[in-house]
């Protein structure tokens, strides 16, 4: 199933689902450039993006975990390894998240204890994830994008509210979307 929003697609294309024995797979759309993918991590290790088209992925980013969490998913994987980055013909990007392979029903959260520096305080504690999860994954993956880079501080309130250390202070997808829009509106003047 392909999934759309503003005429956009947001999600992989899914081709089939194998059920037939152990381990189940899907079958998604494949998504390179050249003869290797293009991550967001990668992206911004390049440099690639500058503040408008910044600007503009993170938004696609924050519409799709809108999308994914109004659907009653959480990612529990967001990371700018699992964001592939295409070039459109208009010369603009478009992100699509990948990796599914943790993210979990949100009336079937589990808590578990996973380490690693861009998931959110609760996870690495073991306690219940959410959609402020990976709210607090999409602004630990800003903050690294943009890193370093002359337009950091456009960001800083957008990060700082993504990746506090409370769960309930955090932004929702829909509230991050407006605040980038604001970004937006600063870049066209």
């Amino acid at each position: 199933m392909e999934i759309f929003e503003n005429g956009e697609r947001v999600v992989l294309f899914l081709f089939g689902i194998l059920t037939e024995r152990v381990p189940y797979a899907i079958v998604i759309q494949f998504l390179r450039t050249g003869e290797e993918s293009l991550t967001l991590q990668k992206v911004a290790h390049k440099r690639v993006l500058n503040k408008k088209s910044t600007a503009n992925v993170f938004k696609e980013i924050a519409i799709t975990l809108k999308h994914i969490h109004s659907r009653g998913i959480v990612h529990n994987d967001l990371k700018s390894n699992n964001v592939i980055i295409q070039r459109k013909k208009d010369g603009n990007f478009q992100p699509i998240i990948i990796d599914f392979g943790k993210s979990e029903e949100i009336g079937k959260l589990k808590a578990y204890v996973r380490k690693a520096d861009y998931l959110a305080p609760e996870v690495r504690e073991g306690k219940n994830q959410s959609p402020a999860s990976d709210i607090f994954s999409f602004g630990k993956m800003l903050e690294s994008s943009i890193s370093g880079r002359s337009f950091f501080a456009l960001f800083t309130d957008v990060i700082s509210s993504t990746t506090s250390e409370r769960p309930w202070d955090r932004p929702s997808a829909h509230q991050v979307i407006s605040a980038i829009n604001n970004i937006v509106v600063i870049l066209k003047n």
